[in-house]
């Protein structure tokens, strides 16, 4: 069984954040981030977000666009929701081929979630168990399972499902696997991401500003304008001058 799909980090990054530790070079820490994205490794943790911004408790961010400051982004050609329409999934030589592609049926419009019957097959019990902590008794029961799974109405409801769909279309259903879908979010509103600017301030400033812009500096108080110094009185309209020129011409003579 072999697995091709796209990396879900850059979309995952919406809720964890790209924010870095600051200190502890010391302890080898410093640069690394806050939370570490996990990809498909991430299992949901019960801790609302109203209590820690940068709990996982549901895989909604593949359903937002890529948070822009990844570093996978800028070289990505993926700008909207996860693209479900790239993963490819089975025999490893037809992955090579282009022949595994996720057959994604479009169920027209619907007004509430409808469960998938397959959502009960008891594989989804273990999914998550790694193969060596499984007791013979886990066996047994996984056995067991399985066969009521077989006769179960669930099983029933899938497999009306699958000839439905053959029914409706033989040759596109020979096709599954064949033919990537259309772009899984194609037409739908994108969930908004938590770190985005809210909807009036995204249309006054766009959306590739996560922050609104500063509020403009206060202007630097005016200089005042040096002092231009007073032009000189002539002399004949000062007194103090003509006292001044009146002393010297009685002391040398006055004018000759």
């Amino acid at each position: 069984m072999g697995l091709d799909y796209i990396p879900l980090e850059p979309w995952e990054t919406n809720y964890t954040t790209p924010e870095r530790i600051k200190e502890g070079a010391e302890r080898g820490v410093a640069g690394k981030l806050k939370e570490g994205t996990k990809g498909l490794r991430r299992r949901l943790n019960s801790t609302p977000r109203e209590k820690n911004p940068r709990s996982v408790p549901d895989y909604r961010y593949l359903e937002m666009q890529p948070h822009e400051e990844h570093a996978d982004v800028k070289r990505s050609p993926h700008k909207g929701g996860y693209p479900w329409e790239e993963v490819q999934i089975g025999n490893p030589a037809k992955i090579d081929a282009k022949e595994a592609y996720l057959h994604i049926n479009d169920p027209g419009k619907q007004d509430d979630y409808v469960p998938h019957p397959f959502d009960e097959h008891p594989i989804h019990e273990i999914a998550d168990v790694p193969q060596g902590s499984l007791k013979p008794e886990d066996l047994e029961q996984i056995a067991s399972k399985m066969q009521d799974w077989h006769g179960s109405e669930h099983n029933a409801k899938w497999m009306e499902g699958v000839k439905r769909l053959h029914a409706s279309d033989p040759e596109g259903f020979k096709s599954r696997g064949k033919v990537k879908a259309p772009h899984f979010h194609e037409g739908m509103k994108l969930l908004r991401q938590p770190h985005a600017l809210p909807e009036e301030l995204e249309a006054k400033y766009g959306k590739a500003n996560t922050m609104a812009p500063a509020a403009p500096a206060a202007p630097a108080p005016a200089t005042p304008a040096p002092e231009v110094p007073a032009a000189p009185k002539p002399a004949g309209n000062d007194p103090d001058l003509q006292s001044k020129l009146a002393s010297i011409a009685a002391k040398f003579g006055g004018k000759k």
